[in-house]
């Protein structure tokens, strides 16, 4: 019996006419007290600051990341997990910080290269600094 032929022989690539998803864990979002909250804020901050012309970014729950702070909440995009890096946010009051600081480091890494793998990268009195520990 002869094999049907696939219409697509190659994979197609898309953009979609979204912002790029924001990603958080499921588990921080329910251990914490302040879960629902943050969720809340995370979504309306999504639809808030939405790019002209496209839709709101879609906030996605997703697994561990491995990382399980105390007492905050684990978010995550595209940009900041290429670059291996993760927000923690604790209350919703953090919210439009978190997400400023996000696009504020995703312009300023390139320029500042860590040497450890122990080192990061904090924010400091409004300005980024390398920390040991």
């Amino acid at each position: 019996m002869p094999e049907k032929p696939s219409k697509s022989a190659s994979p197609m690539l898309v953009r979609p006419k979204r912002a790029a998803p924001v990603l958080v864990c499921r588990k921080c979002l329910k251990r914490s007290d302040e879960g629902r909250d943050v969720g809340r804020a995370l979504k309306s901050e999504l639809k808030a600051r939405r790019p002209d012309g496209l839709k709101p970014a879609k906030l996605v729950m997703t697994g561990c990341f491995g990382l399980c702070p105390k007492r905050s909440i684990v978010v995550a995009s595209g940009a900041s997990l290429q670059r291996q890096e993760y927000v923690l946010v604790e209350d919703r009051d953090q919210v439009p910080r978190a997400r400023a600081v996000e696009r504020r480091a995703r312009r300023l890494i390139p320029r500042l290269r860590l040497k450890r793998r122990s080192e990061r990268l904090v924010l400091r009195d409004d300005r980024f600094a390398v920390s040991s520990g």
